[in-house]
């Protein structure tokens, strides 16, 4: 994976595609604190705050309280998440799992659980997916996430906040 952020229109798009870049780093790193390592990747990353500039709006300063709130939520709901991923996984292991779609399917799932509407969540997820995996990776993380989105929604644990329909891509 390179170190390319999606080129999404606004700041809290680029906001969720450095919390990815955090996230993804779980899968490689034991004891990973998450409050050091969003201090860190911003403090030691000298061009991270260019990166996405071209479509950041204007006087964009990335929000390193929601970054570090998704990868600490991320970081410590690992068990839950990952549960909520593998329910939903249809004729796939979980251990097979491509990297980059993992950290965009648990990033995903955190922020739905943490009142985030599902069709943003699960559209911000696909598209940071498909920039940096493979073809078919976006339909394949938003099907994962709309089969979570339809089962919270069912059972009632979709608030009606959150209960938008899941765009299509």
């Amino acid at each position: 994976m390179g170190r390319r952020t999606p080129k999404l229109p606004g700041g809290r798009r680029i906001d969720r595609a450095h919390a990815f870049r955090l996230i993804f780093q779980l899968e490689f790193h034991d004891g990973f604190d998450p409050d050091e390592r969003v201090e860190t990747y911003f403090d030691n990353t000298a061009d991270v705050r260019a990166e996405g500039a071209e479509s950041a709006p204007e006087g964009y300063e990335p929000d390193t309280g929601f970054v570090r709130r998704v990868v600490s939520g991320v970081a410590g709901g690992l068990p839950g998440i990952d549960g909520a991923i593998r329910k939903h996984l249809s004729g796939w292991e979980f251990g097979r799992l491509n990297k980059a779609e993992l950290a965009a399917l648990r990033m995903a799932v955190y922020e739905i659980q943490s009142g985030e509407a599902a069709a943003v969540a699960i559209n911000e997820a696909v598209e940071i997916a498909k920039e940096v995996s493979h073809d078919g990776t976006g339909s394949f993380v938003n099907g994962i996430l709309g089969a979570y989105a339809a089962e919270l929604r069912e059972s009632g644990r979709l608030d009606e906040a959150q209960n938008l329909e899941r765009k299509s891509t």
